[in-house]
């Protein structure tokens, strides 16, 4: 028999293990974003500094 103790134990350590994977989720997520961000920034610029381009 499990004692009441161990039961909330248990849950704190399931909560815990969960809010875990959701913060790493969300950090990854948000990580993969930035880079994707610096390469627009990057060719963004390129084009806004390319003297050679002509306008129409």
């Amino acid at each position: 028999m499990v004692s009441e103790t161990q039961f909330l134990v248990g849950i704190f350590v399931m909560e815990v293990i969960i809010l875990l994977v959701i913060v790493r989720y969300f950090y990854v997520k948000n990580k993969r974003r930035k880079k994707i961000k610096n390469k627009v920034d990057e060719e963004i610029e390129k084009e806004l500094t390319n003297k050679d381009r002509k306008y129409p």
